[in-house]
């Protein structure tokens, strides 16, 4: 049975080293000071590579794809974005989260989905850890829960956890996770009353078509732009790449100040848009109940923006 004395959290003394997040599978020498070796998501979307090639050609073996360098038995929390969306709504490829669970899986550890964002409806299904493959051991929720009318969150945890919570049947047992604020009232009435509209109105379906519908308009006004990189997402979640050079994907040496000029333009439009780490993005998330008209207005409220900023680039000679 799964013994939880043994894990420590992410954010503790860790010696032993991997850590699943923002889309990456860092590998992280036993002494914490330096790291061997990152094999990030671009890295495989970039250059078409499977899990495994990509691992390969980072140095493991064939038949040692594990991403993880582990001595001493320690166990771990690995906590990881489902999609994520403050890094550019960065998807993660097929079998992604498959190859890294069964690793985890084969180390017995626990695997932690953050679901904040992507989490009841956003992402077109319910959550979007299933689509991924994920199969997470505990779930962290929140924002899509009451969808912002108050601060609620919340952990889910899969039969495995639980099984060893429930297993201790001795009279002094107890499970002490209350907390100050914790089962808050109104809260929960609030939390009740929004998933019933997320399912009476089935927004997580509205949310899967027109997404999609918004993603084909994206790329049909967008195609061939001179500065357009990528165009990526699932559901209503999605990022635009603006690049130096979008055939090599190639950032812009000043992507602070050409994303100062992005973020500009598209406020300009009364558009609202998040911007991303190390990259200029667009990134989109409009209400789960947008109509395939206000999906219409975004591509040409977006579309106006950046062929904008493409001019001022040019202009102020931001385009290396």
């Amino acid at each position: 049975m799964l013994d939880l004395s043994q894990y420590q959290s992410i954010g503790g003394a860790l010696k032993d080293a991997v850590e699943v997040f923002a889309g990456e599978i860092c590998l992280i020498e036993t002494d914490r000071e330096r790291e061997k070796t990152r094999l990030t998501y671009r890295e495989f979307r970039d250059r078409s590579m499977t899990v495994a090639a990509a691992l390969q050609a980072a140095g493991f073996a064939s038949d040692d794809r594990a991403a993880i360098i582990m001595t001493n038995q320690s166990r771990w929390l690995i906590s990881a974005y489902a999609i994520f969306y403050s890094g550019g709504v960065l998807v993660p490829p097929p079998a992604y989260f498959r190859e890294v669970k069964r690793v985890l899986d084969r180390y017995d550890i626990l695997l932690i989905a953050d679901e904040v964002i992507t989490g009841f409806g956003r992402t077109g299904s319910w959550f979007a850890s299933p689509a991924l493959e994920m199969k997470p051991d505990l779930m962290s929720i929140a924002k899509g829960l009451t969808s912002g009318y108050f601060p609620m969150s919340g952990c889910l945890l899969s039969a495995k956890v639980a099984d060893v919570l429930y297993a201790d049947k001795s009279s002094h047992a107890m499970f002490a996770h209350g907390f100050t604020w914790s089962g808050h009232p109104v809260g929960a009435a609030i939390a009740n009353a929004n998933l019933d509209i997320l399912e009476r109105e089935d927004l997580p379906g509205n949310a899967a078509r027109v997404g999609a519908y918004l993603m084909e308009r994206l790329r049909e006004r967008l195609a061939g732009h001179p500065l357009v990189g990528d165009i990526r997402g699932k559901g209503l979640l999605i990022g635009i790449e603006l690049d130096a050079d979008p055939a090599t994907r190639k950032p812009f040496a000043q992507y602070p100040k050409v994303s100062s000029l992005l973020s500009k333009a598209c406020f300009e439009e009364r558009l609202l848009v998040r911007g991303g780490h190390d990259r200029t993005i667009a990134s989109l998330a409009p209400p789960l109940l947008a109509t395939r008209a206000d999906a219409d207005e975004i591509v040409a409220r977006l579309g106006r923006a950046i062929d904008r900023v493409a001019s001022e680039v040019m202009a102020a000679g931001l385009a290396a």
